[in-house]
């Protein structure tokens, strides 16, 4: 699969944004239901998309069915790898926005 490291326009270009790629990257991120996990053993590390999937940036970014249409607009495949955080960071916490920031869902 071809996947696209070109620059959605979006760059890194505030703290914000770069406090998110940091966050996604160590996977310490707080919409991660995992993540919350390890915090407060009350909350369901489970992803709200897949039952029986722990909800984890890799799963999130690499096979979450409630990314797939996000990661194949924005990367143009839904076949991506952790690397994707590093070859195309705008694009990485373009999904966050789109699929993490601000949802209720995630």
């Amino acid at each position: 699969a071809v996947v696209s490291t070109q620059s959605t326009g979006n760059d890194i270009r505030t703290r914000a944004d770069q406090a998110t790629l940091a966050r996604l990257r160590s996977g310490h991120h707080k919409s991660f239901r995992a993540y919350q996990h390890r915090i407060d053993e009350n909350v369901d590390p489970s992803c709200p998309h897949c039952p029986g999937q722990d909800h984890t940036v890799q799963h999130w970014l690499t096979e979450c069915d409630g990314t797939a249409e996000e990661r194949n607009r924005i990367f143009g495949t839904t076949s991506l790898t952790l690397d994707i955080l590093s070859a195309n960071p705008p694009g990485a916490v373009e999904l966050a926005r789109r699929t993490l920031l601000g949802s209720s869902t995630l």
